[in-house]
């Protein structure tokens, strides 16, 4: 009898960059075995798997879209590495046997660096990967276990993206000038959107009833049917909402009259993004499925004859998982739970931002070497 388990370093791996350009990456771990009575001629073999569950049956054609690199392919699953591997025990007359106890044998399993990202707790579709080990004597399968894996993609190191901010200005004629800025652009899943928003009334009398903000989800999925005709499936959710008000929000930083006595407001706000990947997913971009995530502004204006107009704008973001990232095995950041009394502590797991640097100290009565003459 023998009870096989399976133990990872970590159970995510993160490719940088672009498919065609991503390294791959090792998956390291051990399996564990526990032998109650000697096995002989035992080896196991490795198999990483994934899984394409899809609402609709024509989108499981997928698998040729989404970049696996496949020794074999069914119809909802796909080998993407695999990996044999003898082992060692006792040699007798019979071969080789394995003895009673527990054994631990580690592994490095190869990953193609074009493998397509995990796509998790999505209605319309669903990408997941396992991990198999089959333990094998005399060549006939007597014990399994899976392990589930996560894959991230995450952005090159010389990208310059993260740093950019995002801004919306403009002015409305004969009402208010304006502008919306979100200092980082990218945002680390579980993460906070900081938000400033400037608006200068352009007539007397009008005034700033308070902004709505929201963090939307945008996903569409296109899918072919049987007659070759594209069909465009559009699905949004929110994310997070507030409500900034000039008398009932503390998020209101400045307000004050111009020397014309017209309205200048100055806000800030702080959108939480959730923390798990039930409620959040981050962004995907692989042709017939794609999510972004942008910010809607909608500034409620009060002009002098009494009647409201509404400023509108939408500020893209994108949701990124860093390779920093822990998940728990219902999708929950792990990592947000031990900052979640520490706000401020959590903008740290984004990358830095050159505005945002520290100076160094000076040093002082330090020793310079003499000239030698």
């Amino acid at each position: 009898m023998v009870r096989c388990d399976i133990r990872l370093i970590r159970d995510h791996i993160s490719f940088r960059g672009h498919p065609h350009e991503s390294a791959g990456q090792v998956l390291i771990g051990s399996v564990l075995l526990r032998v109650s009575t000697p096995v002989n001629k035992v080896h196991f073999r490795l198999r990483l798997l994934g899984k394409l569950e899809a609402a609709d049956a024509s989108v499981r054609k997928w698998q040729k879209v989404l970049n696996f690199n496949a020794t074999k392919t069914t119809l909802s699953k796909t080998i993407i590495s695999e990996q044999s591997q003898a082992i060692i025990g006792l040699p007798t007359s019979d071969g080789v046997t394995l003895p009673t106890g527990r054994h631990e044998y580690p592994f490095e399993l190869l990953l193609p660096g074009d493998v397509t990202e995990s796509i998790e707790e999505l209605p319309e579709l669903s990408l997941k990967y396992r991990l198999e080990a089959t333990i094998y004597s005399r060549g006939v399968p007597v014990e399994k276990a899976h392990k589930h894996v996560r894959i991230f993609r995450v952005a090159a190191t010389d990208a310059v993206e993260p740093f950019h901010a995002e801004i919306s200005q403009g002015t409305w004629r004969n009402k208010v000038d304006y502008c919306f800025n979100i200092p980082q652009r990218v945002v680390p899943f579980g993460g906070v959107v900081d938000l400033s928003i400037l608006v200068s009334a352009l007539v007397v009398g009008l005034d700033l009833e308070g902004i709505r903000l929201k963090v939307v989800e945008d996903r569409q999925s296109c899918v072919k049917n049987g007659a070759g005709r594209t069909t465009t499936n559009h699905f949004t959710r929110v994310l997070a909402k507030t409500w900034v008000n000039d008398g009932r929000c503390q998020q209101l930083s400045a307000k004050k009259k111009t020397d014309l006595g017209m309205g200048c407001w100055c806000l800030s706000a702080r959108l939480p993004l959730p923390s798990s990947l039930k409620e959040c997913a981050q962004d995907i971009d692989l042709g017939m499925i794609k999510v972004a995530h942008f910010v809607e502004v909608v500034a409620v204006l009060k002009n002098p004859d009494g009647h409201v107009s509404n400023l509108c704008a939408k500020l893209p973001v994108a949701v990124v998982i860093q390779p920093s990232t822990s998940f728990d095995q219902d999708g929950g950041l792990v990592i947000r739970r031990e900052l979640s009394g520490h706000p401020q502590r959590m903008s740290a797991i984004a990358p830095p931002r050159y505005s945002r640097h520290i100076h160094d100290q000076r040093v002082m009565n330090y020793l310079r070497p003499k000239a030698e003459y």
